[in-house]
């Protein structure tokens, strides 16, 4: 069961060009739960949002705009490089120098 798809990921992989496949753009994602007979070959990109599911949000949508951004989402660091950080060793700190 888990043999043909396999090969058919692979498969959609090989180019015109190249017969030469790299097996880390595959991924096999495992979910606790279902059967052998559940699994199934996704073309494109898995998103796994079970806080939004949790949330009470949708399950399935069709015809979605998806972003995929390769950088993170986060608040921006402060400017370390303009301030000046002194440094002191242990045997300044007791002598005061």
């Amino acid at each position: 069961m888990l043999a043909p798809i396999a090969v058919a990921a692979v498969i959609r992989l090989v180019t015109h060009t190249s017969s030469m496949v790299n097996l880390r753009d595959i991924r096999v994602v495992k979910k606790v739960g279902g059967t052998i007979e559940d699994t199934e070959l996704i073309d494109g990109v898995l998103l796994n949002q079970n806080v939004a599911v949790a949330a009470g949000g949708p399950t399935r949508m069709k015809k979605a705009k998806i972003v995929i951004m390769q950088f993170r989402l986060s608040a921006p660091k402060p400017d370390v490089s303009r301030h000046n950080a002194s440094r002191n060793t242990m045997s300044n700190v007791f002598t005061g120098g």
